[in-house]
Parts: C-alpha cells; sequence; structure tokens
C-alpha cells in the first residue's frame, strides 16, 4: 500500500487511511472463514466458537498499530488534520471490526453440539443421546426434503443477506419477517413459534456483537 499510494501521490491522504482499513478487514474476513472451516472440522461447540472469537479480538489488537501507522503517513505533513484523521480512522476500523464480528456471529448457529468431553463428562454415550433427543414431529413439508433441512438452508440464506448487505435489520420483527418470506418462496408451512425464536436469538447475537 506504501508504495502504491506513494506512486499515486496520495500517500498523505486520506485515502491511505481507508485503504489500511479495507486491507485489514480483507485479512479478518478471510481468518473467520478459513478458522470457521478448520474448527469446525475438530469441534462444533460453544467453546471452539469462543475460542475463534478470542483469536479474532487478538488479530484486533495487533492491527491498530497499523491503523495508527496509516493515519501517522496520511499526516506526516499536516500536523493540524491528525486529530480529525485519527478520529475518522478510528470510527472507520469500529465500523469494520462490526462488520467482520457480526460475519463470525453468523456462524454462531453452527456450533451448537455439546463436545464430547461435555458428554463423557455426564456419562452420555451415542445410544444415551439417541434416546433422550426429542421425538420428530411430522410436519406437512411440500418441499420433499427434512424440516432440519430445510433450516439449515434457511440460515444459510439469510447468513448471505446479511453478509451482502441485502438484509439490514433494524428489529427483531425486521429477522422475523426475512425468515418467513423465506419459507412463503419456499412454499414450506412453518410454526410462527419456531419462527420467533430463531429470530429472537439472531437478533440477539447481533445485538451482543454491536454492544
Amino acid at each position: 500500500m506504501h508504495a502504491e499510494h506513494s506512486a499515486k501521490k496520495v500517500l498523505q491522504s486520506g485515502n491511505t487511511v481507508r485503504r489500511a482499513v479495507d486491507i485489514v478487514e480483507e485479512h479478518a474476513a478471510k481468518f473467520v472463514e478459513q478458522a470457521v472451516d478448520q474448527t469446525a472440522a475438530v469441534a462444533q461447540d460453544l467453546d471452539a466458537f469462543n475460542v475463534i472469537a478470542a483469536s479474532l479480538t487478538a488479530m484486533f489488537r495487533g492491527f491498530e498499530p497499523h491503523l495508527h501507522n496509516a493515519i501517522r503517513l496520511a499526516t506526516i505533513r499536516d500536523s493540524e488534520r491528525s486529530q480529525s484523521v485519527a478520529g475518522a480512522g478510528d470510527k472507520l476500523f469500529a465500523e469494520m471490526r462490526s462488520r467482520v464480528f457480526k460475519q463470525l456471529e453468523i456462524h454462531r448457529f453452527s456450533f451448537t453440539k455439546p463436545s464430547k468431553g461435555d458428554l463423557a463428562a455426564k456419562g452420555i454415550g451415542l445410544a444415551t443421546l439417541a434416546a433422550i433427543s426429542p421425538p420428530v414431529v411430522e410436519k406437512r413439508n411440500p418441499g420433499g426434503k427434512p424440516l432440519a433441512a430445510h433450516w439449515d438452508a434457511m440460515w444459510a440464506a439469510i447468513a448471505v443477506k446479511l453478509w451482502s448487505g441485502e438484509l439490514q435489520p433494524k428489529s427483531q420483527a425486521d429477522v422475523k419477517k426475512a425468515m418467513i418470506n423465506w419459507f412463503n418462496e419456499a412454499e414450506i408451512e412453518i410454526g410462527d413459534t419456531a419462527v420467533t425464536q430463531r429470530a429472537r436469538q439472531l437478533w440477539q447475537a447481533m445485538q451482543d456483537a454491536d454492544s
């Protein structure tokens, strides 16, 4: 970036700070995808998810000095602008960090399986787990796929809409509406309570990520 912006004579401008934030977002987003894929292959419990979240937090701390360096380069000949540029840079960095954590939060719902250690500690084997699992309730399912597959497909569709920016919910009701629209388009009958519970779960996760 330094060489590129020097050649374009835009090194000492806000473009340097914006580009630095973009580079951090590219690396952080790639880390999330790789960490989720590699971790899920080994464990899919919340402890594993929390390890990814902690690693991402540490990564952002490591990126902060690079942001400060970009701000220094952008204002090296105009110290009077340093405070305003620093403020704008910090805002861009915070917004970017929020986007990446939202990307990670989308994957939280795939890390819901109890760990083998948890099951062993409770003396629960696979046979016991199958025996205590709630019975499958048959529901009208015009799509022909198992109901669980429809939930997975819905989560994937909502995740894509959030990631692309097509879905920008302002409330839990917006999340629920998007979920219901997906089921309606798929011609799948689904209970209102089931959708409400999942909309609440996703909305709460998004609120936690913003706080």
